[in-house]
């Protein structure tokens, strides 16, 4: 096996998540923070955008704005930026009909079709009640469409590079294996549109 190395390029942060790597740079979301962060080949962070209701998933529509999952207000917002530079968060659907707790991971295809999952119950309240949630589809006109029902937890989402299957993490996080890992699988659900690929 080949030794592999690892160094600490990024301190200070409260909960990194959803990284996704953009035009040359890595991005990703300080949930507890409540940013949008970059990071480049350099090693430079910068700030993106805030987000008061957590940051989760992130995606770019074919347009190239990105677009970022609120958690705790279950929303998809996307970033408009105008030629001043200025910069506001715009709501592209509310989530909430279909979220049965907070919205986390996402992954944006092709045609800008935004794929997003949620916990599916309050993982902090005592008793866990675990409870099984969905997938919805989200397509650029702002309709909101069931993906994929009867999942535990999704969560880590990839479409694959001709756009025909989406694969995503599931994990009982209410019942912990004996070595305290939280069992889970990987699951596979039919995109089924040819060309829908990542962008």
């Amino acid at each position: 096996m080949a030794n592999l190395n690892s160094s600490v390029i990024v301190e200070g942060l409260r909960f990194p998540e959803g990284p996704r790597w953009h035009d040359g740079r890595l991005f990703f979301s300080d949930m507890h923070d409540c940013q949008v962060l970059a990071l480049d080949p350099d090693g430079v962070l910068g700030p993106v955008v805030e987000v008061q209701g957590q940051p989760s998933g992130l995606g770019w529509d074919p347009q190239g704005r990105l677009l970022v999952v609120s958690m705790i207000d279950r929303r998809l917002l996307r970033l408009e930026v105008d030629s001043n530079g200025a910069q506001e968060l715009v709501e592209v659907a509310s989530l909430g009909a279909w979220a049965t707790w907070h919205c986390n991971d996402m992954v944006v295809d092709a045609l800008g079709r935004a794929y997003v999952g949620n916990f599916g119950f309050d993982l902090d309240t005592q008793p866990v009640v675990p409870s099984s949630t969905c997938i919805v589809r989200v397509d650029p006109d702002g309709s909101v469409h069931l993906a994929a029902s009867d999942m535990r937890f999704p969560n880590g989402s990839v479409i694959t590079p001709d756009g025909s299957t989406l694969f995503v993490c599931t994990a009982d996080a209410s019942n912990p294996s004996e070595t305290g890992v939280r069992r889970g699988a990987i699951e596979a659900c039919e995109v089924a549109v040819p060309g829908a690929g990542l962008p």
